[in-house]
């Protein structure tokens, strides 16, 4: 279902980066993993989203301390806006 819904969804503008990078992440995780839960994709793409953060520079922000949790909520937006939330997987 989810490969399904990632080949049909609306390609977004260039200008909404994190969009698009998410969406590749999802591609890339979707083909390594086959299926899989709605919770493990949000946990999956939270846990891209923060190295990607600590990559640019966040490690100088203590963001460590609450690790992927943080970017729960920034993973399950991306999923919205790709067509992927939870209600759709």
């Amino acid at each position: 279902m989810i490969t399904a819904m990632l080949s049909t969804h609306p390609q977004r503008p260039s200008s909404q980066r994190p969009v698009n990078c998410a969406t590749a992440f999802v591609r890339r995780f979707v083909a390594a993993n086959g299926s899989s839960t709605p919770d493990a994709l949000i946990e999956a793409l939270a846990q891209h989203l923060f190295e990607r953060a600590l990559t640019a520079g966040a490690w100088a922000a203590d963001i460590g301390i609450s690790g992927p949790a943080l970017f729960r909520g920034e993973a399950q937006t991306a999923l919205r806006h790709i067509g992927l939330g939870k209600e759709n997987l």
